[in-house]
């Protein structure tokens, strides 16, 4: 039976691209073994053109073929696949929408390239249509992957050149001035384009004692991206500060700014943190992509009776639902997430928020502004003449803004805000800590949900274990007690337990994790829960009994339980739940 590459030979002589003695030798050559495809023969002999060869393959695999040679390719295209993937499986997303990705491969008869991009594609709930290309195509896409390092090596190259022909002239400029220009400019650019590209949520620009280091917080871990001269430390910061407005000749006290760029045809915001220490100063910034799609509490990690729950709480029509938990766990995404459950045209939605982190159409969203005076307490006093069925406040801060959340909920609104506490049990103290009266408090609360972040493990990568006795005992010791009601399906309780850890892979960065998801507890409010808030500056708070009738899964129990289904690891969940 002929092969692809008998096929192949006949086509190009067919086509009159090789003559009657090439397909010969090119036949025996075939037949010789020498470890070398007709492909890499013909390129290396230069037989035919390329272009030519491509055009045979893709009439031979009913393929359609494209030449990208000077064709800008969007950039969140290059979000789809990985460098490394791209070069080792030599294939190039061109172009990408909210249902397709078209994809072009040197080789698309690789069936293991092939699976790589099937897998990936169903990740993302993205259909593939698949192109061949040439060579060249893949080195100029290549190319615009610009590395990190090289972009700033670069940029940082023209500043001592810049260096030189400012002492050579012997020009009377500062140091900073050298610095400030199109190579600086470059420098910071470069550090923002490849936080967006590497979904990092912060970056942290530091100076060290010989040194300036620049790190990327990617699925909550910080990881070191790059290392500057110190000399150019202070020329970022200024350069930091003009994008932002703030003051340059301000160095003793902390600023705060924002910065609206747009990358790969979307918006990004950049929340801007400065801190003086002994000698200089350090930035912090958040980034924001405020195009991101808002999340479902499925896909954030809540489980079926979990979401019910919180979904019998949100019908209410007045009364107020907080989510608790440490900074960046993920709070404001999992109320959002609320508000979009809620959002109907039928229904008026206001919110508070520093910062807007999404837009959702429909909402009417506030960014409060501290320095103006407006904030969230002046702010909530002016939602509350916008006629809102619905109030969202970004964060519960004092105790002024604690007294007009519980005055919204008392008065008809359903409220949502968030709150810093360990537990959801915590926030109740908390409230009254911050002068809540607990007969009030008692009649508005309706739901506390507090939650974390762990690491996702990678799906291609990761290995399944069994746990020896000692930590088995362990985790079955901290389920002990729980209704079968709220185990889900696929979960064996009995020994020996099986887990997963992770392994590492190209698909992870070798991490062996992939994105993060949420480990929750939800307290639903009961009214026997009530009559203990009101006597609460009287007696200790003591729910063990309702929370036992409600089937109630603490923050570790939730983590351990994604343990067993191999969604996270067990130091993910230790990390973030053992005291």
């Amino acid at each position: 039976m002929p092969t692809f590459e008998d096929n192949l030979i006949n086509l190009l002589f067919q086509e009159k691209l090789i003559n009657k003695e090439q397909a010969l030798n090119l036949q025996q050559t075939k037949e010789q073994e020498t470890g070398q495809t007709i492909e890499e023969i013909i390129k290396e002999k230069k037989i035919i053109l390329e272009k030519d060869l491509i055009k045979a393959k893709s009439k031979l695999l009913n393929i359609p073929n494209v030449e990208l040679l000077g064709k800008k390719i969007k950039r969140d295209c290059f979000r789809v696949i990985s460098e490394d993937l791209a070069k080792n499986y030599k294939m190039i997303v061109f172009e990408k929408d909210n249902e397709k990705i078209k994809i072009a491969m040197i080789n698309p008869d690789d069936f293991k390239a092939q699976e790589v991009i099937e897998f990936i594609a169903r990740e993302n709930n993205l259909e593939v249509e698949y192109y061949i290309t040439d060579s060249k195509s893949l080195e100029y896409y290549l190319i615009q992957y610009s590395s990190l390092t090289t972009e700033i090596k670069e940029a940082l190259q023209t500043a001592e050149e810049l260096k030189v022909v400012k002492k050579e002239e012997e020009k009377k400029y500062s140091e900073d001035e050298t610095y400030q220009g199109a190579p600086i400019s470059k420098v910071v650019s470069v550090i923002f384009k490849h936080a967006v590209e590497g979904l990092a949520s912060d970056i942290h620009i530091e100076p060290t004692a010989d040194e300036t280091r620049v790190r990327y917080r990617m699925d909550g871990i910080l990881h070191t991206s790059l290392v500057l001269p110190k000399d150019v430390h202070s020329a970022i910061i200024s350069r930091i500060k003009v994008m932002s407005n703030l003051k340059l000749d301000e160095t003793r006290i902390p600023q705060d700014g924002r910065i609206r760029l747009k990358m790969g045809g979307q918006f990004i915001d950049f929340r801007i943190s400065i801190l003086p220490l002994m000698d200089n100063e350090k930035v912090v910034i958040r980034v924001l992509d405020t195009s991101n799609k808002v999340l479902t509490l499925d896909q954030l990690g809540f489980f079926k009776d979990k979401i019910k729950l919180i979904e019998e709480n949100i019908k209410k029509p007045h009364g107020i639902l907080l989510v608790t938990g440490p900074t960046g766990c993920g709070k404001s995404t999992t109320l959002f997430a609320l508000l979009s459950m809620l959002n109907n045209e039928k229904i008026n939605i206001s919110t508070l928020e520093d910062p807007i982190e999404y837009f959702i159409k429909g909402v009417n969203q506030s960014q409060t502004k501290s320095a103006l005076g407006f904030t969230f307490a002046s702010g909530l006093r002016t939602l509350l003449r916008q006629d809102p069925d619905i109030i969202m406040v970004g964060e519960i801060r004092d105790d002024e803004t604690t007294e007009l959340v519980i005055h919204a909920g008392l008065t008809g609104h359903f409220v949502l805000s968030t709150l810093h506490t360990n537990d959801a049990f915590g926030a109740i103290p908390r409230l009254i800590d911050m002068k809540a009266k607990p007969f009030l408090l008692a009649n508005v609360l309706n739901i506390i949900i507090a939650q974390r972040l762990v690491r996702r493990l990678c799906k291609n990568c990761k290995e399944q274990i069994t746990l020896s006795s000692e930590e088995a005992d362990k985790i079955l010791a901290d389920l002990n007690g729980l209704s079968k009601e709220v185990i889900p399906k696929g979960i064996n309780l009995n020994k020996p337990l099986k887990i997963y850890r992770p392994k590492g892979c190209i698909y992870c960065k070798n991490t062996g994790y992939q994105g993060r998801i949420a480990i929750s507890e939800v307290l639903n409010i009961t009214n026997e829960m009530r009559k203990k808030i009101i006597r609460a500056e009287k007696e200790m708070l003591n729910f063990d009994e309702e929370l036992k009738k409600q089937n109630f899964v603490t923050l570790k129990q939730d983590g351990l339980l994604k343990v067993l289904l191999g969604f996270t690891s067990l130091e993910e969940v230790w990390a973030v739940t053992e005291d």
